[in-house]
């Protein structure tokens, strides 16, 4: 395992939650004592037909489209999700980069790594670090080691409703300070829509664009906080929405505390 963060073996005794088979949010876990915690790379697209719906009220399709949204890519059922900032600090590490790593952690983006001319920053895919959340929470069919059901859960996280026909995307930057003893990770989050219609050739054209807002967005907080990233993480997450669908764009990265077996299964 590649050493990310210099004061791993100090924070991972406190990263365990109360649960051995379950994940827990961090706020929920009983380590009040310390102030250590995980972050995992969620996000994903839903879409569902719209059925729940009366004149003067659209809720309950919303509500549908944002639950198969939790749960497009990996397990996030069933949880209270609480919407905070989007910083993982010195006492956080990130699961997925910091711990149970892939071997294809360091996949260059195909992005032009020059995003900035003044900043030296690699940039890398978004997807592998999101694979380890996918591998560690299951899927609803599949779980692993899910979250307990009704499990408060802070997540650094935006939403978008939107109605078909329609191109709904979430879109995430993951920027990794070069000195993580003194700065955040940072999480920059943003939701849209395509316009519609459009080519294949046009779309891919898009996206291209909207990731690279997303890396260079990480670079102008850097400069507000006079923060230097060494590395950004990209990736993007789009559906097509129908006519008569609803769907539903999120970006919902969770701090929690570790069910207790996952340390053995993933061997931490």
């Amino acid at each position: 395992m590649t050493i990310f963060h210099p004061n791993i073996n100090d924070i991972m005794p406190n990263i365990i939650g109360r649960k051995d088979d379950y994940c827990e949010g961090f706020i929920s876990s009983p380590h009040c004592e310390h102030s250590n915690y995980l972050l995992a790379i969620c996000f994903g697209t839903g879409r569902a037909k719209r059925r729940c719906f009366h004149t003067g009220s659209q809720m309950l399709d919303q509500i549908i489209a944002f639950d198969r949204a939790e749960t497009d890519i990996m397990n996030l059922s069933q949880i209270n999700m609480i919407e905070v900032s989007s910083f993982c600090g010195p006492d956080g590490l990130i699961w997925g980069y910091d711990i149970a790593q892939p071997p294809d952690l360091l996949s260059p983006h195909p992005l032009d790594p020059r995003v900035s001319p003044d900043a030296d920053v690699q940039i890398y895919s978004i997807w592998a670090p999101c694979d380890g959340g996918k591998k560690l929470f299951g899927t609803v069919k599949k779980p692993v080691f899910p979250f307990f059901p009704g499990s408060h859960v802070p997540c650094a996280g935006k939403q978008q409703i939107s109605y078909g026909a329609a191109h709904v995307y979430a879109a995430i930057a993951l920027g990794i300070p070069e000195n993580r003893t003194s700065n955040a990770c940072l999480l920059m989050e943003d939701i849209g829509t395509f316009p519609i219609p459009m080519s294949e050739t046009d779309q891919q054209s898009y996206k291209k664009m909207i990731l690279e807002h997303m890396a260079q967005s990480v670079l102008v907080v850097g400069k507000n906080l006079n923060v230097n990233y060494k590395e950004i993480f990209v990736g993007m997450r789009d559906i097509i929405i129908e006519q008569g669908d609803i769907g539903c764009a999120l970006v919902a990265a969770p701090y929690f505390h570790l069910a207790g077996n996952a340390v053995k299964r993933f061997k931490l």
